[in-house]
């Protein structure tokens, strides 16, 4: 019952687009056609899976009217879709690479994109904070422990809402946290004041083991 993890803020943010985001939306009954902001946060195929695109062509949409995507995420994701789909204009999309540390608005959103510690010589991981100046997350899955650079650009930082990754369960895995790792990063998160009163914090992307 476990399906690959993604985000949907407002009906117009969507974070990760991997293989069983139809199935969910499905599953949740939920709108994906107004999402104008997408954040990707590494191109590994469960996070990131390019049949999800084709869809929004006029062939797919009976030529129904829909926004345009505005799509981030690290230069492989843009590289990818440029091979499959050199005219994205045809799918209603733009396609920006970002980088860690940068900051940018999109919409209703600004948005910042921090350095994970995932696909570690062949690929770029990231993770992200989200504000609409009123409200604010952080949506971190796909990383071991925070590389000390991440921790900086975090300090002073506060959040609604924390939704971090435990994938590994009481494995190990540089790469992926454990609920060692992510208990050790909640506990530093809230000695720093990271989570508002009220905020909630939450283990997320589990693994089957």
């Amino acid at each position: 019952i476990r399906l690959r993890s993604s985000l949907l803020v407002n009906d117009d943010l969507l974070i990760d687009f991997g293989p069983d985001l139809l199935a969910s939306a499905q599953r949740f009954n939920r709108d994906l056609s107004q999402v104008t902001t997408g954040l990707v946060t590494h191109a590994h195929m469960d996070h990131f899976f390019l049949g999800n695109f084709s869809m929004r062509g006029l062939g797919f949409t009976a030529h129904r009217t829909i926004p345009t995507l505005r799509l981030f995420g690290p230069r492989e994701v843009k590289e990818m879709l440029a091979v499959e789909h050199p005219d994205l204009s045809l799918l209603r999309m733009e396609a920006s690479t970002v980088h860690p540390f940068e900051r940018w608005t999109s919409g209703a959103y600004d948005i910042t994109a921090y350095r994970a510690y995932h696909a570690v010589d062949h690929l770029e991981a990231l993770f992200y904070s989200v504000t609409d100046r009123q409200h604010a997350f952080l949506y971190a899955t796909d990383t071991g422990p925070f590389p000390e650079d991440t921790w900086q650009a975090l300090e002073g930082q506060s959040f609604d809402l924390i939704i971090m990754e435990e994938t590994m369960g009481t494995g190990t895995y540089s790469q992926h946290m454990s609920i060692e790792s992510f208990l050790e990063h909640a506990g530093r998160m809230r000695a720093g004041g990271m989570l508002r009163p009220g905020g909630r914090l939450i283990a997320h992307h589990m693994s089957h083991t």
